[in-house]
């Protein structure tokens, strides 16, 4: 019953019980009243949704709104924070790019709820591009001191804002203008509070405009706080390659000595050598990338977990090579030879991998055999389809919104509104795998590679169908599913873009 009510709130057309006539409603005459009339009916209905895909679809709303309709969306903005707090560790998270929204639409309810947002210490700071947004706003008005005290509340319920900081160096040039070390004491008292990585990087960046003394002592303060740091302690090893050599700092506290190299060097070399007595993996670094970290030297860079674990585990990064290497090989061997390349395409094993060099091979032709190209695209589809039921699918998915291009270079849009309805079908079948109650996705539900896929064929339906494109909404029978792909097409129809990141997250198997 809930669906169907939420169905028929969706569509102008929709028809009313007989007692009660409903006011007449003017039938959307274009894309854009169109969208406006289904991202407004969201908005009405998304209390239909679970309770942990309702905040991520508000902010989706708002997003769209915001193109027509900006004290609505400020209204779903302001929703979507506030039901953001039952998301537990991806509260933050969410609530952070909540703020960044609304820094276009209200600076002030930005800083509000950027000042209600707390992030564990040593941790990747979500609030980052909202503040920078705010910050860059504050300086644009040449209020420096009022970005600078605001650095330094959010610095009190998270890691520092030293980004932001870096944005109030640059925009004051003047070396002796006394608001540079107000932003810099500022971002100095915070690594003190509570050290991390990002002060490093700000001191390493302007240096040479701070006095000396003042660099002098923030070196000492960031020495003696790394050099306090068990070996132990460290997660991530790094490997940085030059045409002398490579070196690996395997511990955070020569990573981060190496990140002040430059003006350690420049300001205190004695203490760089008995750095380098105690510290032999910090010397080699120095000694091959005399210019730190700042890439003048280094032409690659590994970074890779420290583990305990001995246990062996599958590495589909080893597959997907592998795979690829068999897809190149069929479309080069197919731009000399094509039956050969067609050849090699058919007898790849994974279907996922097989549709996709015919795929590859058919839009090659799609301007000199569009025959051909047609031909070998329905078989790239049909393979795409077989691929079995797993996460494989969500590659095959992605695969085959892309054939939906070919398609569409080869001008048949039968085959293209085909590969929408074929996408949609792999769209549910990977819902069931991210939905599975025996290993269910963890991420939220607005990462999930199903809905990604979902979205991206309402995108590609719309480009097809505009204005019938919302039919397709029919056959969805998930509420969220319905909600979020609902939204989508709004956004496809007010040429709104919408970026869709994908997470997948299993609990820990014993």
């Amino acid at each position: 019953m809930r669906f169907l009510i939420l169905l028929l709130a969706s569509y102008s057309w929709a028809q009313s019980t007989a007692t009660q006539p409903p006011a007449k409603k003017k039938t959307p005459a274009t894309p854009k009243e169109l969208g406006a009339e289904l991202v407004n009916s969201a908005f009405d209905t998304a209390g239909s949704a679970s309770a942990g895909a309702q905040p991520y679809l508000l902010w989706r709303i708002a997003d769209v709104l915001a193109a027509i309709d900006s004290r609505k969306a400020l209204d779903a903005l302001n929703q979507a924070f506030a039901d953001a707090a039952i998301l537990g560790e991806n509260s933050a998270s969410l609530q952070s790019m909540v703020a960044r929204s609304a820094a276009e639409l209200d600076l002030p309810r930005t800083v509000e709820m950027l000042r209600t947002i707390t992030v564990p210490y040593g941790s990747y700071d979500p609030r980052e591009s909202a503040i920078g947004q705010v910050v860059g706003q504050r300086i644009a008005k040449n209020q420096i001191n009022a970005a600078v005290d605001l650095l330094n509340l959010l610095g009190g319920n998270g890691p520092y804002p030293y980004a932001a900081v870096g944005s109030i160096l640059a925009a004051v040039p003047n070396e002796d203008d006394p608001r540079r070390l107000l932003a810099f004491g500022g971002a100095l008292t915070g690594y003190q509070a509570h050290p991390g990585e990002g002060f490093g990087r700000l001191l390493t960046n302007y240096w040479e405009k701070l006095p000396r003394p003042i660099v002098t002592h923030a070196l000492d303060v960031i020495v003696e706080t790394v050099t306090s740091y068990k070996d132990e302690d460290s997660h991530v090893s790094i490997t940085y390659i030059g045409a002398k050599g490579q070196a690996t700092l395997s511990t955070d506290r020569d990573a981060q000595l190496f990140q002040i190299l430059v003006p350690l060097q420049a300001c205190e070399p004695e203490k760089v050598k008995d750095l380098f007595d105690k510290y032999p993996d910090f010397k080699t670094a120095a000694q091959l990338f005399p210019n730190g970290n700042n890439w003048k030297d280094i032409t690659g860079m590994s970074m890779s977990m420290k583990s305990g674990s001995t246990n062996a585990a599958p590495n589909p990064a080893s597959d997907f090579a592998a795979n690829s290497r068999l897809v190149s090989q069929a479309v080069e061997t197919a731009s000399k030879d094509l039956p050969a390349g067609i050849d090699l395409a058919k007898n790849i094993q994974n279907p996922e991998y097989r549709g996709e060099a015919l795929r590859q091979i058919a839009a090659a032709r799609a301007d000199s055999n569009p025959s051909t190209a047609h031909d070998l695209l329905e078989k790239a589809v049909a393979a795409f389809v077989a691929t079995p039921d797993g996460r494989s699918l969500d590659g095959s998915s992605q695969y085959l919104l892309t054939a939906f291009g070919t398609a569409r270079k080869l001008k048949d849009d039968d085959l293209a509104r085909e590969i929408v309805d074929r996408t949609l079908d792999l769209a549910a079948r990977l819902y069931k795998v991210d939905s599975d109650s025996d290993d269910p996705n963890l991420a939220p539900v607005d990462f999930w590679p199903s809905l990604h896929i979902y979205r991206e064929a309402m995108r590609s339906a719309v480009i097809l169908e505009q204005m019938k494109a919302p039919a397709r909404l029919q056959t969805i029978r998930n509420t969220d599913v319905f909600l979020f792909c609902q939204v989508a097409m709004a956004a496809a129809l007010l040429d709104r873009y919408q970026d869709y990141s994908t997470s997948v997250q299993h609990a820990a198997k014993n």
